[in-house]
């Protein structure tokens, strides 16, 4: 009773890197089994529906669809824990974090109207996470009864910080733009 893939990781990922996962289950009809629901024939594989379920929150640009294959499709966004601090033009400090809602990076949160400086950036130093997500195999005519399950990985990186001082530097700039004399 296989799985593809067999590699349990199914990648690593840079943040905002596209990428699609199919993952299948099939029984080997060696014998065949006009019995089975649905039947058999001797020689074919049997496959299944996949359902893929996470294991933890993952930003909406993660899509999920059953079926055979079962997939995994999109791109991590907004998934390490940054934080930054800005004053607007009335001397309010407002306290930005990645995962706090909304979804999206610190940099796309910055309301930029306004903003009069950049207090601080922190970065998030780890700059990995890994995702888990449960593969579960069903017959249609019976969505309840899991045939097989296994669990799969995607590990999300971004080791590349020129994304980031870039966004630094432009909301810096828009800062020092933005102040009224």
């Amino acid at each position: 009773m296989p799985w593809t893939p067999t590699e349990t990781l199914l990648g690593t990922h840079a943040e905002l890197e596209s990428f699609t996962h199919n993952i299948q289950y099939y029984e080997e009809g060696a014998a065949g089994d006009p019995l089975a629901i649905p039947p058999v024939p001797a020689g074919e594989n049997t496959y299944y529906t996949i359902r893929i379920t996470p294991q933890q929150v993952n930003p909406n640009t993660i899509l999920f669809t059953v079926g055979n294959p079962g997939v995994i499709s999109g791109f991590y966004k907004g998934i390490f824990n940054d934080s930054l601090s800005t004053r607007n033009e009335s001397g309010t400090i407002t306290i930005i974090t990645t995962l706090g809602a909304p979804e999206g990076s610190v940099f796309e949160k910055v309301n930029r109207v306004g903003l009069s400086e950049v207090v601080s950036f922190k970065a998030d130093t780890t700059r990995s996470r890994t995702f888990t997500y449960l593969a579960e195999a069903y017959n249609p005519l019976f969505p309840n009864t899991i045939v097989a399950s296994q669990t799969y990985t995607i590990l999300a990186q971004d080791l590349n910080w020129t994304p980031g001082q870039l966004n630094l530097k432009e909301l810096i700039s828009d800062a020092s733009g933005n102040t009224s004399e």
